[in-house]
């Protein structure tokens, strides 16, 4: 029964919302706000609120099982990624102190994987060349984040220096393999 009331505050709040959207063009209208203004309103509106919505309903399936569940780490360096939300994650690994680690995802499509890395860039990240056991490397003071792509899945590697992703790498390859060396990020 939670569930259910849970799920239709959810929904009610976002249809609320989406209807706010148009009650606050037609009050800026009758307000008389100039153009420039009103784009200014219209992108914070696009850009802080579909991200705050996203971010409840992400919450909302993890707390109670309602959907996919987006494992992500909690602490540390890959926290301060955004999350990918699409395929599965498989697994999510990182040493002790989370400074670097690893998460595997599968079943990403190539379009969110490109707004993935748009949205990097978009936070400051720059593709970055280094010699290093994954294909890419983007980084952002000092955060170093790296994409690979064995069996059909999408590892994202971060860490500090190139080593970092190095290790990251190679313990994700283990972990693929059946192995296990590493602390699972929970």
């Amino acid at each position: 029964m939670a569930k259910k009331m849970l799920i239709f505050i959810v929904a009610a709040l976002a249809a609320a919302l989406m209807c706010s959207c148009s009650f606050i063009q037609s009050a800026m209208d009758e307000a008389g706000l100039d153009q420039d203004l009103r784009d200014k309103i219209d992108t914070a509106w696009s850009e802080v609120a579909k991200d705050g919505i996203k971010t409840v309903a992400d919450e909302v399936w993890r707390e109670y099982g309602l959907g996919r569940s987006i494992e992500w780490p909690s602490k540390g360096n890959g926290a301060l990624l955004p999350k990918l939300r699409d395929g599965k994650t498989e697994f999510a690994l990182s040493d002790e102190g989370g400074t670097y680690g690893a998460v595997c995802i599968s079943g990403v499509s190539e379009s969110a994987l490109a707004e993935y890395k748009a949205q990097l860039i978009k936070r400051g990240f720059t593709e970055t060349l280094a010699a290093c056991s994954v294909g890419e490397l983007y980084s952002c003071d000092g955060l170093i984040t790296g994409f690979a792509y064995p069996e059909d899945k999408l590892i994202i590697c971060y860490g500090d220096s190139v080593e970092e992703i190095d290790n990251a790498y190679a313990a994700a390859a283990q972990k693929l393999a059946g192995e296990d060396n590493y602390s699972e990020e929970k």
